[in-house]
């Protein structure tokens, strides 16, 4: 085992990406050969490398080189992570809600038959036409209705978020897509929930964000958000020793 451990220490200096902490990581999840290893590690298991490895020490580290230099090794384990596994940076997106087609409305199912009746053609038409006009006006006070809960909802989950220093954009509106509306059923939120909605939101983010240090501030959000999710689902950090 000692050999096993010192071949994936030397793989890892080899790359140049050896760290102490990514090393006990690694090997939490059972990596002993690599990167021969790396082929079996799902985006799931991968996104809590990731977590464990960059975002928790992120807070750690003070000075902004070391988290320059934590940040080029992360990237290159990725990297080759996602060559040994063929997960590509996009396959993310494939369980995002498919659009909806909108249904037409069928073509008009007969025109008035041309009579000399003229009068018979246009009573029916009006009566026609106030039950549309009624249908519609019932549609929309409805919508309305609905439109104006899921904004009272929403209202309440951005100033929570607002107030606890987490609020990004793209995560409040990843939380309402998944239903999530209120301080209340954040709570709710078990853990692979919890995974699914950051990462989607970091991939998403990072795609649009060019510049480190914003992708610095969006990291840094995303932990402050994690850390009101642990504080209301009682959800408590895992001890890196645990998996050792």
């Amino acid at each position: 085992l000692q050999l096993i451990m010192a071949g994936l220490k030397a793989w890892m200096r080899k790359e140049d990406i050896y760290d102490n902490d990514l090393f006990e990581i690694l090997q939490s999840f059972k990596i002993k050969k690599a990167p021969d290893d790396f082929k079996r590690i799902s985006q799931g298991q991968w996104d809590q490398i990731w977590r464990r490895g960059r975002v928790e020490r992120f807070k750690e580290l003070k000075d902004q080189d070391s988290r320059n230099r934590l940040d080029k090794k992360m990237k290159k384990l990725e990297k080759i992570w996602r060559q040994q596994s063929g997960i590509k940076l996009t396959s993310i997106k494939t369980n995002e809600r498919a659009p909806h087609k909108n249904t037409k409305t069928k073509k008009k199912q007969m025109s008035a038959p041309k009579t000399k009746k003229k009068g018979n053609v246009k009573s029916s038409y009006s009566a026609s036409s106030s039950q549309k006009n009624t249908k519609t006006k019932k549609k929309k006070k409805e919508n309305g209705g609905q439109s104006a809960q899921k904004k009272k909802g929403g209202h309440e989950l951005k100033v929570w978020m607002q107030g606890n220093g987490c609020f990004e954009n793209t995560l409040y509106k990843e939380l309402l897509r998944k239903g999530v509306n209120s301080p209340a059923s954040i709570k709710n939120l078990s853990e692979q929930q919890f995974d699914t909605i950051v990462r989607k939101v970091r991939v998403d983010r990072f795609a649009q964000l060019k510049d480190q240090a914003a992708r610095n501030r969006c990291d840094k959000l995303l932990v402050q958000f994690e850390k009101q999710w642990r504080r209301l689902s009682g959800n408590k950090k895992t001890n890196l020793k645990k998996y050792a």
